[in-house]
């Protein structure tokens, strides 16, 4: 496992716990914005929320049992979530000019760290 993976793994549950509460606990005014229509349109916040947290805790699990296919499922699952996530903000960027043009990038960086990760991990580099 590379370097990167060693510091990354350890964070990725703090990431999915802190967007899930961020968005079980947070004022729904925040993503009531035309950046957010497309994953609102798919469930509300609070079940997006609830999903990241489950995540966070099935990553906290695979690291405390050292559990490598299962961190590898777990985040192959995120991965999916976080395309989707990227795609549904770039289509929001080209129907409507109010929605922000940073926020894929953000999940882009997301989306390219855990397919690093997954590699590090499934060659075992």
């Amino acid at each position: 496992m590379t370097a990167s993976s060693k510091i990354m793994l350890p964070f990725y549950p703090v990431f999915s716990l802190a967007i899930g509460v961020s968005y079980i606990l947070g004022d729904p005014s925040r993503t009531n914005t035309p950046s957010f229509e497309y994953v609102r349109s798919i469930m509300p916040m609070s079940n997006w929320g609830w999903m990241f947290v489950l995540l966070g805790v099935i990553k906290i699990t695979a690291l405390v049992i050292h559990s490598r296919m299962l961190m590898v499922t777990v985040l192959s699952i995120a991965l999916g979530t976080y395309i989707m996530w990227t795609l549904s903000f770039l289509v929001s960027i080209s129907q409507t000019e109010s929605a922000s043009i940073t926020v894929p990038w953000f999940w882009t960086m997301v989306v390219m760290a855990n397919v690093a990760s997954l590699q590090s991990i499934t060659k075992d580099k």
